[in-house]
This record gives C-alpha cells, structure tokens and sequence, in this order.
C-alpha cells in the first residue's frame, strides 16, 4: 500500500523542519498508516474494500470521481496520519543506531531536548490525534458511513476510540 503521507505534509499540522532527510520519515508515515489508522477504518459493503484502499485509488484518479471521500481524507485522515506518525518520529529523532549501539550526538551550539519535554510533545500529538480520531468517528456517524454512494461498516460492533491518558503532573 502506498504512504499516503510525506514528510511534506508535516508542516500544516506541527512544528516542523524541511532540512529532515525523506529516509527518517517515510517509515514513520508507514507505521501510522498501517498500524494506527488502517486498522481502525471502515470497509466497504459491496468491494469489502479497507476504506484506505478506497482512498489511496480515489486520489490516483484524475480527474477525481470520488470527492466526498478526498474531503473525508483531507479533513480527518490525513492530520490523524500525520500526528500518529509526527509521534512515531519523536520517539527516535536525534538517536542514531551504530555498530557500537544508540548513540545521541553533541554538539556546542545545541542540546538534545530532556526525556521529559519529549515525552510531553508526544503526548501532545496523541491527544491532537485523538481529537481528529473522534472529529473522523462523528463524522463517519454523521455521513451514514456513505461517501459517494460507497457505504462502509465495521465488521464488528466496536467503533474507534480515542485513547486515554491519564498522567500526574
């Protein structure tokens, strides 16, 4: 399945730096699309089509025959698929994997941020990320799970949530 997302989408959505190299991300933008957010999509009734399958041909199309479904992607989840994945990258940034194990390089005119404020960061995309997860839940409710007379369901009774964090500050 192709990465819906680059590196290039990050920008709109968190704070962001062009000079990362496309290798230290794409993986990350793999990651969430497979195990973060395809997981928790709906399927089609008819094809029984992931509707990230769906989504993935309706942007290949030109000219777009499927614009309900793209405003679907553009609103809900793409900024999910780049929050998950924005969460995914900080957990490594800045760590490099040698033969000798991680290391973490130093520099004079900067300093890596403490586990602490990383922490807090991601925690901070996770909760950006669950706000759009419930925006694309009441919005799939609010559609009949109908964009551009697909219908979708969840195979099972259970519908994504976000999830919980409780943390003492």
């Amino acid at each position: 399945m192709a990465n819906l997302i680059t590196k290039d989408d990050f920008g709109a959505y968190v704070q962001w730096s062009n000079n990362i190299p496309a290798a230290n991300v794409d993986y990350h933008c793999a990651d969430s699309q497979n195990f973060d957010v395809e997981p928790i999509m709906p399927t089609a009734v008819v094809s029984g089509n992931n509707m990230l399958t769906d989504i993935i041909a309706a942007l290949a199309e030109s000219p777009a025959t499927k614009p309900e479904l793209i405003a679907f992607y553009n609103a809900y989840v793409k900024p999910l698929l780049v929050l998950n994945a924005y969460r995914r990258f900080l957990l490594v940034h800045g760590i490099n994997i040698t033969q000798f194990g991680s290391r973490v390089n130093n520099e004079e005119t900067s300093n890596e941020i403490s586990d602490k404020r990383r922490a807090e960061i991601m925690a901070d995309a996770e909760s950006k990320a669950n706000v759009y997860l419930a925006k694309m839940s009441a919005a799939l409710k609010l559609a009949d799970y109908t964009y551009d007379t697909i219908v979708y369901q969840y195979a099972c009774a259970e519908r994504p949530k976000a999830k919980t964090r409780i943390a003492a500050i």
